[in-house]
């Protein structure tokens, strides 16, 4: 297992704000003289770079579904039509994508000495798959989903920011924003309710825990600069601990 310092995921739920605390962090390193790269689009190249390439850039930032391949099938198709999907489908689709995206991407900028931002991880799998196994009773657990990921979990994130915020709140904001609509079975009330408590579980937190990865609860629930200041108070003192 390799820890990689440099590897900064932000977890919560729909809703949480993850592309606000993205942008503000990414705004933030710009700031701080950072050339930055964001693959968090449509059409993103995830073709695997050479090291000359890295050069160019000093942080990445990415997401998860990606928009390559088995990305696109999960954002495309399972995540639009979850009800056709057992749970253990849906996870085992994550996790190839996860699988290409560190190949292709995170390992190498990690190699080449890059900061990765990253919205979403293997974490996501642990509380919304396992959540919806449960709900459709199906047998999968976080044992399981940790089998499906190997290669994520033997190259933790130094750092983890979980953006926590009432879920009613988040229902709200998921249903008047306009440029981003994904209409999932994770956007309705109930799966918010569900999946706030799993980002609250000791379980999976005991699993990166192990690996020495730093969490950090992010209160999300408090107006918006206030949110993007205390992400970045988080960041920036993690940085100066790392250096």
């Amino acid at each position: 297992m390799v820890l990689h310092k440099k590897f900064v995921i932000i977890e919560g739920i729909d809703g949480a704000g993850k592309g606000v605390v993205s942008d503000a962090l990414m705004d933030f390193l710009s700031s701080e003289g950072f050339r930055i790269l964001d693959l968090r689009k449509e059409n993103a190249d995830l073709t695997r770079k050479d090291s000359g390439f890295f050069k160019k850039y000093d942080v990445i930032l990415t997401c998860e579904p990606t928009y390559f391949s088995a990305g696109l099938e999960l954002r495309e198709k399972m995540l639009k039509n979850l009800p056709k999907y057992t749970a253990r489908q849906v996870a085992e689709k994550f996790a190839e994508d996860r699988d290409a995206l560190y190949s292709k991407v995170l390992l190498p900028a990690l190699e080449n000495g890059l900061i990765i931002v990253q919205d979403r991880s293997v974490v996501s799998s642990f509380v919304y798959q396992v959540n919806q196994a449960a709900g459709s009773k199906e047998n999968l657990s976080l044992e399981d989903v940790e089998k499906m990921n190997k290669v994520a979990l033997s190259n933790p994130p130094g750092l983890l920011i979980v953006q926590n915020v009432d879920p009613q709140a988040a229902y709200s904001r998921l249903h008047k924003r306009t440029e981003k609509q994904d209409n999932t079975d994770f956007e309705k009330i109930e799966a918010l309710k569900k999946n706030a408590e799993g980002y609250s579980s000791k379980k999976w937190r005991e699993v990166l825990e192990k690996k020495e990865v730093e969490i950090k609860d992010l209160d999300c629930n408090a107006e918006i600069e206030d949110v993007k200041r205390n992400s970045i108070k988080i960041l920036r003192e993690y940085l100066n601990k790392i250096n």
